[in-house]
């Protein structure tokens, strides 16, 4: 008789359901989605765009640095290696690499190095003078997003336990839930038409196959290969506090007097 088989590694779906059902109990509302006016929007959105900026050059240095450790623990393999395709894609799109090979071919890479179109947080500056105006630049990280920005490099470059999977995981998930309510936000604010065509809200949410919603399944789609069935509690637990970490830091953009840089 054929023995059973044995299960290795997590049922994915269940646990994706688990943490978004435990996501939307600890965070039913992001706080883009509230308390944000019109005259606060542009500081808030200085820092926002600080993080765009450096959230691709913070996922790439994490690889090397996963790898750099992975040096002297062998267990951590399957790991690194996973991490690093995922990381390298969530980074070749952000800098627009991804868009163009779509939109236009290989020959579409000719306009890689017109990084002032191409980079999303590039688009995402443009979109944010069309709201506002001009002057309208991304700021210099604050002294918040600062501590942010390093925590987050922190997660996303520690192997150990598969710490920087449940980090890719979370930062996937709050930023479609963080985008989706920003935009909701810029509706309310400037007005259902002045929302329309803003190229980084376009990339992002502006349908199943954006990038955002692709993204999230890409990162789920890591832990199949990676977590076993008795790391289950555990890592979820860490996808949770990775997922507190992004969400308060934008409840400290919206609640915060202005942090000096």
């Amino acid at each position: 008789m054929r023995a059973p088989d044995v299960l290795t590694n997590i049922d994915a779906d269940g646990f994706l359901r688990r943490l978004d059902r435990s996501i939307s109990a600890l965070y039913p509302d992001h706080p883009f989605g509230s308390g944000i006016d019109r005259e606060s929007f542009g500081a808030l959105m200085g820092q926002y765009a600080a993080m765009s900026v450096a959230f691709p050059y913070i996922q790439s240095g994490a690889i090397y640095r996963a790898y750099r450790g992975g040096l002297s623990h062998p267990a951590w393999k399957d790991n690194i290696q996973t991490s690093a395709a995922v990381g390298a894609f969530l980074t070749w799109d952000e800098f627009g690499g991804h868009e163009l090979v779509m939109r236009n071919g290989p020959n579409g890479l000719l306009d890689l190095t017109e990084v002032n179109r191409n980079f999303h947080s590039a688009m995402l500056i443009s979109d944010v003078r069309k709201l506002i105006g001009a002057g309208f630049t991304e700021a210099l990280p604050n002294r918040r997003t600062a501590d942010y920005l390093d925590r987050l490099y922190d997660g996303l470059s520690d192997p150990d336990g598969n710490r920087n999977i449940a980090h890719m995981l979370a930062f996937e998930r709050h930023a479609f839930a963080m985008i989706t309510a920003l935009h909701e936000t810029i509706q309310l604010l400037f007005g259902a038409d002045a929302s329309r065509g803003l190229d980084y809200f376009e990339a992002h949410i502006g349908n199943d196959s954006s990038g955002e919603a692709v993204h999230v399944a890409m990162t789920g789609r890591m832990i199949e290969k990676l977590i076993k069935p008795d790391e289950e509690a555990g890592f979820l637990e860490k996808c949770l506090s990775a997922y507190a970490m992004n969400h308060e830091w934008c409840a400290g953009l919206v609640a915060a007097s202005p942090v000096p840089a």
